[in-house]
């Protein structure tokens, strides 16, 4: 009876553990999505500083006293506009005693030549009136000279600043009266990496912002590459110039310049599709399999980045698809199920994993 009794319970503890054993375990489930190329840009961020185009500190040249005051804190000023105007009497004098005397001097010189051609006179006397025109034309040019030294205009168009004189100083060379500022266009410098040169040209387009215009942008250009490399920084000096016809933009701002190079289409992928391992990068592409897609770990290079995205130089093509988020529960040769998600309903990529 013994082997009856023990083949009835090994049949009966199989039959038992079939009813009991554990199912197969679903493929995992991933995020996926179809690898595309797009417009993609080099993005160069810098911080420059703001300067006028044009700008010049107004100066006494001369020791004399304010006669009169052409323009107001802060005005738009144009070229050859009267600023100040000092104390001029003598000078003025002067010009008028040097033109009378340049008048008798010219008519000396006629009446010699007059003569001279009636061979009244010798032509030594013609060539000392001539001498004394050329000096009295001379002494004119010095009085007019001495004159404007106290008239003092607008070198050119632009904006002054705050006066630091008033009616009656007396001020002397070197004294400091207003500064004028061509704030049209202001000059941007910002320093750039050298090894960054091949990706600028004069001409490339800028964007601009400043902390103290807030949600503001202003847009230029390179103007200017500078010819020489510090040594100590390694770095470049660049120039572009940003148009400022509202006048918002002052001299001295400090801005964040971005500069968009090399524009061309390329591979981009989620930058959570992206596994580094060592010193290469690999990603997980999902292809058809006997059994359902399967996983193949794909080495790839990788080239700029940018906000939740990277360039994929070589490596992946267009088309294919890639597991952007669930990496971790895959590896090379299993199955999965990919799930494609639509980011713009802003679902939590969690509710489409599961924790297996």
């Amino acid at each position: 009876m013994r082997p009856l009794f023990t083949m009835t319970f090994v049949w009966f503890a199989l039959v038992s553990w079939g009813q009991h054993a554990p199912a197969q375990s679903a493929p995992p489930r991933v995020i996926v999505e179809v690898v595309q190329t797009t417009d993609f840009v080099d993005r160069l961020e810098a911080i420059g500083t703001l300067q006028a185009a044009e700008s010049v500190q107004i100066s006494a040249s001369v020791t004399e006293t304010i006669r009169s005051i052409g323009f107001d804190d802060g005005e738009t000023v144009t070229r050859g506009q009267l600023l100040v105007e000092l104390e001029h009497e003598e000078e003025s004098a002067r010009v008028d005693e040097a033109r009378a005397a340049l008048e008798i001097a010219r008519q000396e010189f006629d009446r010699a030549s007059a003569l001279l051609s009636s061979d009244t006179v010798a032509e030594s006397l013609l060539q000392t009136r001539q001498r004394d025109l050329a000096f009295a034309e001379a002494r004119l040019a010095g009085a007019l000279a001495q004159e404007q030294d106290r008239i003092i205009r607008a070198p050119f168009d632009g904006v002054v600043g705050l006066r630091t004189i008033s009616l009656g100083t007396t001020v002397r060379p070197g004294d400091a009266i207003v500064r004028i500022d061509d704030v049209s266009e202001l000059n941007l410098d910002f320093s750039v990496p050298a090894v960054r040169l091949a990706t600028l040209a004069p001409g490339q387009r800028v964007v601009a912002v400043s902390s103290a215009l807030p949600g503001e942008t202003f847009q230029g250009e390179v103007q200017t590459i500078d010819s020489f490399v510090d040594t100590v920084t390694r770095s470049v000096l660049v120039r572009a110039v940003v148009p400022n016809p509202s006048g918002r933009l002052k001299p001295g701002m400090l801005m964040t310049v971005n500069i968009e190079a090399s524009p061309r289409r390329s591979i981009t992928v989620n930058e959570a599709a992206i596994v580094p391992f060592g010193p290469d990068t690999f990603v997980y592409v999902v292809a058809p399999g006997d059994a359902g897609p399967v996983v193949e770990q794909r080495e790839v290079t990788i080239g700029t980045r940018r906000a939740g995205e990277v360039e994929i130089l070589s490596g992946l093509a267009e088309g294919e698809t890639i597991i952007t988020h669930g990496t971790m529960k895959v590896r090379p040769g299993v199955t999965v199920t990919p799930v494609e998600v639509d980011r713009a309903k802003g679902t939590p990529l969690s509710q489409f994993l599961d924790n297996t």
